[in-house]
């Protein structure tokens, strides 16, 4: 059989057209694919900022978030200038008295004939005096405790500054939830072949907000308040313990027996012997001790019922870290969207240039 030249021609042409064709397929839905990677990137990132506060637990779970904030609300009336002033002289007094004790009123009582109570409380005294003193002392603990907590009476204030902490695991999921769905939307666009258009714009802008959110809560610039709250959570990482805290507890009701020994048997003890024997500070060391003994319960109390709260904050990524948390899918988001919408072609955020 005898081909037809004009035939053979017209066959051959149709399967160059139908090679064409596939080939140009196959391109248009690999550059489909690249001109959507982009947007897709975007997407992942605002579904992971929607599941970071139930990774970091700051919801559910140990809802770090809300026991970080009840924790700082419980400690601001002890968080004050005055009111650690108030607890140094609290500290001040009681070491005076213990010194007083020491130098005037132990040499007046302890050769003097006594009963067994007044022996006991002689001995209760002493223990308190032994225990007192000493770097390892009572007083020394108690005052490198008061000294850390003055030395962030400033980092707490930024803290405090922030944002109520219960309000942090909105910040990733409202974002989040904006981010996922506006890219959800912009690849619907771009599988009409349409533009990223104003959604592309849109990401751009929760893109820069989320850039421009740890300048405007000063967690860093400003006051730097993410790397205060690090410093002040690293700082009491040793106080904030059960051990530390019972510890602490237990001392008052060694400081508080040799006061009422004091005052009640070595006092009239001492003026028995010597009927112009004054203690003017051990006199108000007894008259100050029940404000004094009230005022550290309080804020003991205040320390350990917010022992759980303090391991829950301690369990969140580093403050100091927060920032990046928000500055970095920020750049990505408006990085990737910039890039979907040049990708995109005509009514895209930014056209592709024509050769």
């Amino acid at each position: 059989m005898t081909t037809v030249p004009g035939e053979a021609d017209t066959t051959q042409q149709r399967l160059d057209a139908a090679r064409a064709a596939a080939a140009a397929r196959k391109g248009a839905a690999a550059s489909a694919s690249g001109r959507r990677g982009p947007m897709l990137a975007v997407l992942v990132i605002g579904v992971g900022l929607v599941a970071a506060p139930f990774i970091f637990q700051m919801l559910a779970f140990d809802n770090r978030a809300p026991k970080g904030g009840e924790m700082i609300d419980q400690f601001r009336p002890y968080m004050t200038n005055a009111r650690i002033t108030k607890f140094d002289g609290f500290m001040d007094l009681i070491n005076r008295a213990e010194q007083s004790y020491k130098a005037d009123l132990r040499p007046a009582v302890a050769s003097a004939p006594k009963t067994p109570a007044q022996q006991s409380a002689l001995n209760s005294v002493d223990d308190w005096a032994r225990r007192w003193e000493g770097s390892n002392g009572i007083d020394a603990d108690m005052s490198s405790i008061l000294a850390k907590v003055r030395r962030n009476l400033d980092n707490y204030a930024a803290v405090d500054h922030l944002p109520p902490f219960v309000l942090f695991p909105f910040f990733f999921l409202v974002p989040g939830l904006i981010i996922a769905v506006l890219a959800r939307a912009a690849l619907r666009r771009m599988r009409r072949g349409a533009g990223t258009g104003a959604v592309g714009k849109a990401l751009v802008v929760m893109g820069v907000g989320l850039i421009a959110a740890p300048f405007i809560f000063q967690m860093i610039g400003g006051e730097n308040r993410a790397f205060e709250g690090n410093g002040m959570i690293n700082d009491f990482k040793p106080i904030m313990t059960t051990q530390r805290v019972t510890t602490v507890q237990n001392y008052f009701p060694v400081i508080g027996l040799a006061e009422g020994q004091l005052r009640n048997q070595l006092v009239p003890l001492a003026k028995a012997q010597s009927p112009n024997a004054s203690s003017p500070v051990i006199t108000q060391f007894g008259q100050t001790w029940p404000a004094i003994s009230s005022e550290f319960a309080q804020f003991l109390g205040v320390m350990s019922d917010n022992l759980d709260n303090f391991a829950a904050v301690k369990a969140l990524p580093p403050f100091a870290l927060f920032p990046f948390f928000f500055i970095l899918p920020g750049l990505l988001v408006a990085g990737l969207a910039l890039a979907a919408g040049r990708r995109s072609g005509p009514g895209g955020a930014g056209e592709e240039r024509r050769s």
